[in-house]
């Protein structure tokens, strides 16, 4: 677990840790083609398939062989709003308030 940020626990198939780091925002950046650290994305115009991949992402720590499509099976009509809960709470913790408010990106020495 980083200090720095972190691990959020979900409860899906088991209990998970998720945490939306450096490497996850990456991998959420190459299936989406979308940044987080733009300023241009916004939790609130999600699409299904940006939940899967920030979830699949964030949850790469834990379990590094997941694929999208087996995380996909973990979210169901019962437990997305829980889902989408935890990724906002994951995304609150990486991305600094002052910078989603400003949705200016976050400067090029700044991780998060």
């Amino acid at each position: 677990m980083n200090k720095a940020r972190p691990d959020i626990k979900i409860d899906l198939d088991r209990e998970r840790s998720m945490c939306l780091d450096l490497n996850a925002m990456c991998e959420f950046e190459k299936v989406t083609g979308k940044s987080l650290t733009d300023g241009s994305f916004s939790g609130t115009n999600m699409s299904a398939s940006d939940i899967r991949a920030m979830l699949w992402a964030c949850l790469l720590g834990d379990d590094s062989e997941l694929t999208l499509e087996q995380v996909g099976s973990l979210i169901s009509v019962e437990n997305i709003a829980d889902v989408a809960m935890k990724l906002n709470k994951a995304f609150e913790v990486a991305v600094p308030r002052a910078e989603r408010k400003s949705g200016r990106p976050l400067p090029k020495n700044s991780i998060g």
